[in-house]
């Protein structure tokens, strides 16, 4: 199985990115990092300029996730490589992560994604792949998934309207709409850190507060709204669900209140707005 790994970096911890990377190139053949205008680019540049298995795509801004993402596939493309392992610049993945995906790549056809089970450490609690009888899912993180370039070229690549947040959703919406698999692999786990999360339990249910700040609610409020009219031409209950967990979230276990609901309310009216659909 020929690989190629894609980090999307934003202000990276630089040291700690470059224990990652070895343990990256270790299991793929080549590795691209987009940046997305990190203010230590340049300390980024150098710490890995000598490598000639890494390349790495600057932006002069933050483009969004989904841009830097779609560049790593575009990436990926160009040098014919099938497969693409995209990770956060955070994610320590196993040593025997390839090997375990190419094993489960064989007992499908038309696979789209093969994807670990995740274990965020805060919250001490699997994010994905909870259920280890589970063997196909319906959405799954990025970070750690790997991806047939075939099937992102047939879909169209990731909506760059979404910029950040529930850009994976959709993506993986429109994976299985298209008829691909999203495989999961029991075996593989990978830890990640998914912000201040903490485990919290409203109306007798348990759910993550990560405590986002006020930039991301907009994205998470407006993008709710946005992917719910993409896939139903309107708004659903499940848009309006998902804002009003989001505004109780807020009220019960956040910080920093008024700013964060001035947002939300920025991203109710963009998402109600938004003609890019």
């Amino acid at each position: 199985m020929k690989v190629i790994a894609g980090i999307v970096s934003y202000n990276p911890k630089v040291e700690k990115l470059k224990d990652k990377i070895n343990l990256i190139l270790e299991q793929c053949e080549e590795l691209v990092i987009v940046d997305n205008g990190s203010k230590n680019a340049d300390e980024l540049r150098k710490s890995i300029s000598s490598n000639n298995r890494i390349t790495v795509k600057y932006n002069n801004e933050n483009l969004g996730i989904a841009k830097a993402l779609n560049q790593i596939f575009e990436y990926a493309i160009k040098k014919n490589y099938a497969w693409v392992l995209t990770l956060d610049q955070d994610t320590m993945i196993p040593n025997d992560l390839i090997r375990n995906f190419e094993s489960i790549s064989k007992q499908v056809s038309k696979i789209g994604i093969v994807c670990p089970r995740v274990y965020d450490e805060r919250s001490k609690f699997f994010i994905q792949g909870n259920d280890i009888n589970q063997k196909r899912l319906s959405t799954c993180i990025t970070s750690g998934a790997l991806t047939s370039a075939e099937a992102w070229k047939n879909i169209g690549g990731f909506d760059e309207n979404f910029f950040i947040d529930e850009v994976d959703n959709d993506f993986c919406y429109r994976i299985s709409k298209n008829g691909y698999s999203i495989l999961l692999d029991p075996k593989t786990i990978i830890h990640h850190n998914l912000g201040d999360a903490k485990l919290v339990t409203i109306f007798g249910k348990k759910t993550l507060v990560y405590n986002h700040n006020a930039f991301r609610k907009y994205y998470i409020v407006r993008n709710g709204i946005y992917i719910d009219r993409k896939r139903n031409g309107h708004v659903t209950f499940w848009s309006v669900e998902h804002t009003f967990n989001c505004l109780l979230k807020i009220t019960f276990f956040e910080t920093d209140k008024i700013h964060k609901y001035k947002r939300c309310l920025k991203g109710i009216k963009d998402g109600l707005s938004d003609k890019d659909i």
